[in-house]
């Protein structure tokens, strides 16, 4: 029963997710009507489609393969060239099962178990992995069976409420909503991965050679590592932040409320906004304009991959920010500061209102716009350092 109806589930109990498979064995595949899989064990299946399989990504085709395959056993399954259309795999599992040049089109994976699940060289459209656990244990061990979304392009992906560990996302775009899921161990390379919704917990996350956006209320965001990448995290409210490394990147984040601990941004382009945050122990080093010059090696993958607008912006030269970037700055508004240094770095604007700085220092840097007010400063140092413009109020 726990299997068939996890306890925690708020999905009604009802006759649908109960039943036994229509036939021993189970259907065959047909490949242009409707499979009737629900309920039955139809693992360690292999499908392998047509030599006519296409790549459908921008018209999807849909009238091929269609699959009811509700709490099923679905483990260790194969399909390769298929072209697949409405799938209705709720609570199936799906563990260990591998889908390799695969066009997806509406399928519903509610409450599936997907641990160690790969899509390979495939199209994602529609698709629903909410309430999904990819948790799978390796036995004999304590860790988990990798989800790897290899070469995926998804329009529409649903990822709410999701329980994921050990997942890779490599040479990909996928644009998910994540809204209460819980993610740990995410690896992302070479890819687009823009999610809507408020994750509630990310953990132990590497970002390279990518553009990532992320956001969270009430919930955690620790040990974030981004190399050659863009970042952007809007909508950070009620959260705790920490252990963030960055290099080589964009960082741009909207922090209300919570904390930002233990960070350390290496010749990295911010735009950061907080607001009654606490900031503790933060290292900006070598970061600004001269970040974002689209020729140097910095960013030249991401130009590559994903062609955004792209005008350099010099010292002293008006210009457009590359990914959207519209201001260099640091923004921070109520709450308090402790232990932050920045140096060797050129920001449009440092902006610090109505808040405790303890242990500041700005060193060796350009400013072009300094605005301190309504402070308790305690060893707050500016060194070696030109302002081209200050204002200090209160």
């Amino acid at each position: 029963i726990k299997k068939i109806i996890p306890l925690e589930s708020p999905r009604p109990i009802t006759e649908e997710y109960f039943g036994e498979c229509i036939s021993e064995p189970p259907p065959g595949f047909e490949s242009r009507a409707l499979t009737d899989w629900d309920h039955c064990d139809i693992s360690y299946l292999e499908h392998y489609g047509p030599d006519h399989y296409t790549d459908f990504t921008d018209t999807p085709y849909t009238e091929d393969a269609q699959i009811s395959m509700i709490n099923s056993n679905a483990r260790q399954m194969i399909f390769y060239n298929w072209n697949l259309y409405n799938i209705n795999g709720v609570s199936s599992d799906l563990s260990l099962s591998e889908f390799e040049n695969v066009n997806m089109v509406n399928a519903n994976f509610n409450f599936a178990e997907i641990g160690g699940i790969h899509f390979i060289n495939s199209y994602l459209d529609t698709v629903n992995f909410s309430n999904t656990d990819c948790n799978e244990i390796i036995p004999g061990t304590s860790d988990y069976y990798p989800c790897i979304f290899d070469n995926v392009n998804s329009r529409y992906f649903l990822g709410k409420f999701t329980n994921w560990k050990n997942v890779y996302i490599l040479d990909s775009q996928i644009y998910p909503n994540l809204r209460g899921s819980n993610l740990s161990e995410i690896t992302i390379l070479n890819s687009d991965f823009s999610a809507w919704g408020s994750a509630q917990n990310i953990n132990n996350i590497s970002i390279t050679n990518s553009i990532v956006s992320l956001a969270t209320t009430d919930g955690e965001i620790e040990n974030v590592n981004l190399e050659n990448s863009s970042l952007w995290m809007n909508y950070i409210q009620d959260s705790d932040l920490s252990e963030i490394t960055t290099n080589n990147s964009i960082f741009q984040l909207e922090s209300k409320r919570g904390s930002f601990n233990n960070v350390i941004m290496n010749n990295t382009a911010t735009e950061l906004y907080f607001l009654g945050t606490e900031m503790n122990n933060v290292m900006i080093s070598n970061g600004g304009h001269h970040v974002l010059n689209c020729s140097d090696k910095v960013f030249w993958r991401l130009y590559e991959i994903f062609e955004p607008r792209c005008i350099p912006v010099a010292d002293g030269v008006d210009g457009e920010h590359p990914l959207g970037l519209d201001n260099i700055a640091i923004i921070v508004e109520y709450g308090s500061m402790n232990n932050v240094v920045i140096e060797d770095s050129n920001f449009e604007s440092l902006s610090f209102s109505d808040l405790e700085m303890n242990n500041v220092t700005i060193k060796d840097s350009i400013i072009t716009s300094l605005s301190i007010g309504g402070l308790e400063m305690n060893n707050v140092e500016i060194i070696d350092s030109v302002i081209h413009g200050a204002n200090f109020q209160d």
